[in-house]
């Protein structure tokens, strides 16, 4: 059942320039626009919580920082409405530059400023990062919500204040019971061996010291083999009585304190991450023998889990379904679209997205899937997004003319390159999945097709540093220094973007007419890219009216 796929993602340390549309908004926040002044102090006048759903108003956060020095900046992720964090819909995007604060409006040792996200109308999701750092994660929102936050580095804790300041604490709150819930747990290491001590001296004298201690406040590493070890573990994790999470004790604290809509959308989310860890852990374990089959039967496919009336605004219970019928459909060998028949129809829409947007470059007619998810799918919205990704992801449709820049720094669009037949690998600086693919697969495939002038290969980076780029060409660790090496600089880039190029690495096929091919579904030996590619430059032949 288990294939590797590996992967590098653009993580959110770039991410905020490989989405689209992305805007910034840059505010010092004057007196008659600062949030403090808004904030329903004694004798002032109040913005309300939110406004009605339908009303489109914007969401507006003033932040503060203290005492961190380098925190000069806040990048806001806004999803309106919300599917998946890592492809579609793109949220919008806005680098806050902070400026000093003052003891006039309460801000002194502080950086701060305000963001004003676009209208919206219905519940988005606002994420709020600093580098690698994540502080709000997916925090769910309403039109019209404002909130004063300040991020305190001094005391280590976060502060909100304002009209939206108990959406947000709640949330914060959550977060905090979520994760401190994970600490409480053991890690785990999944290994082919429960006798596993490292791989070197220095490893094994940690592993001893650990198994040795006797301490009532250090975790200790469970090596988890596949087997009965593992299956005993999976015992253990779904034996976990979920209702006993103390996320629910929050959600129960603040009823009537914040919305009751709002608080069923938050106990979604956390019925949904709940679940999913569950099964999630299942599909890591999982072997193919009969006792891990039966075990599915019952845990998981035995347990009925009511979807609250909520799960259509979730940002998590929908992808604990898609986890669930993603294993379904693999044990089962019954296509995904067969299994989705249960759910209400936007539940349903939403999981056949993620299906599609998860799963489209490895299927081997991605075109006849994205038709049959758009004739099935009916919410606006999510039909919209898939459609949007199949008019750019279809297998015959020409390849984009945005141009990409050479090491020379020209433009070069690879609708230019027509009357070739062209590998193209996109790469990340750093990723060693990226080095080590085109060290066994696309290297040796090239070498075979040296003297062949019908095929050329073009390697593209996603590198901000034209310097790095070129470094990393010359070391020969990603791809060939003769050969056509371009960069999409960023982020964020428009050629990355409309393909979706956000894990790495990625592949793509043009034929000689610059119609794709192939995308994110080549061969994985060279001995077969090589015939594949030998059979497209034989079937396509350029186009002599273009």
């Amino acid at each position: 059942m288990k294939k590797l796929i590996q992967l590098c993602f653009l993580a959110s340390l770039c991410l905020y320039g490989s989405t689209l549309k992305a805007q910034s908004k840059v505010a010092d926040s004057p007196p008659d626009k600062d949030l403090v002044y808004q904030s329903g102090f004694p004798g002032q006048e109040s913005f309300r919580s939110s406004a009605s759903l339908g009303e489109a108003t914007p969401v507006v956060v003033y932040v503060e920082t203290k005492r961190i020095e380098s925190v000069d900046s806040m990048l806001f992720q806004l999803w309106d409405p919300y599917l998946n964090e890592n492809d579609l819909p793109l949220p919008e995007v806005a680098q806050l530059n902070l400026s000093q604060g003052t003891m006039y409006d309460g801000s002194r040792a502080t950086m701060r400023g305000q963001w004003e996200s676009k209208p919206i109308s219905g519940y988005g999701r606002l994420s709020l990062r600093f580098n690698k750092f994540t502080y709000l994660d997916r925090f769910l929102v309403e039109p019209g919500d404002s909130v004063r936050i300040r991020l305190d580095f001094v005391n280590a804790r976060m502060l909100f204040s304002g009209p939206a300041a108990k959406k947000f604490r709640v949330q914060y709150e959550l977060a905090n019971a979520y994760e401190n819930y994970r600490y409480d747990q053991n890690p785990t290491m999944f290994t082919g061996d429960s006798d596993y001590w490292g791989y070197s001296t220095e490893d094994s004298l940690s592993i001893l010291n650990i198994k040795n201690q006797q301490s009532s406040i250090r975790r200790k590493m469970e090596f988890v083999s596949p087997g009965p070890v593992g299956l005993s573990h999976l015992e253990n994790i779904f034996s976990m009585d979920i209702s006993s999470h103390p996320g629910f004790d929050i959600l129960d604290f603040y009823q009537g304190k914040v919305g009751e809509d709002f608080l069923e959308i938050l106990r979604a989310d956390l019925i949904g991450r709940l679940h999913f860890d569950q099964v999630f852990k299942f599909s890591t374990y999982y072997m193919e023998d009969s006792s891990h089959r039966e075990f599915f039967q019952e845990k998981i496919l035995g347990k009925n889990i009511p979807i609250p009336a909520a799960a259509k605004y979730s940002a998590y219970f929908p992808e604990y379904i898609y986890q669930k019928l993603a294993i379904e459909s693999a044990l089962s060998k019954e296509p995904f679209r067969h299994l989705l028949g249960h759910l209400p129809q936007e539940v349903l829409d939403q999981v056949y997205a993620i299906y599609i947007i998860k799963n489209y470059r490895l299927f081997k007619n991605s075109n006849r899937q994205f038709e049959l998810a758009l004739d099935q799918i009916q919410t606006p919205w999510v039909k919209e997004e898939i459609n949007r990704l199949y008019s750019a992801q279809g297998i015959g449709q020409t390849i984009s003319e945005i141009p990409l820049v050479d090491r020379q720094g020209n433009e070069i669009s690879l609708n230019s390159l027509q009357g070739k037949t062209l590998l193209i690998s996109f790469w990340l600086p750093g990723c060693q999945f990226s080095s080590n693919a085109y060290q066994s697969l696309i290297k040796p495939t090239e070498q075979y097709f040296t003297e062949d002038e019908d095929i050329e290969f073009v390697y593209i980076s996603h590198d901000r540093l034209p310097e790095r780029w070129n470094n990393n060409i010359e070391s020969g660790n990603y791809s060939t220094e003769e050969s056509l090496n371009l960069n999409a600089p960023g982020p964020p880039h428009p050629f990355m973007e409309y393909y979706n190029i956000r894990y790495f690495p990625t592949f793509m096929v043009v034929d000689k007419d610059g119609t794709v091919q192939n995308i994110g579904n080549i061969p994985d030996s060279s001995e077969e890219l090589i015939h594949y590619l030998e059979s497209i430059n034989a079937e396509s032949k350029p186009n002599q009216s273009k």
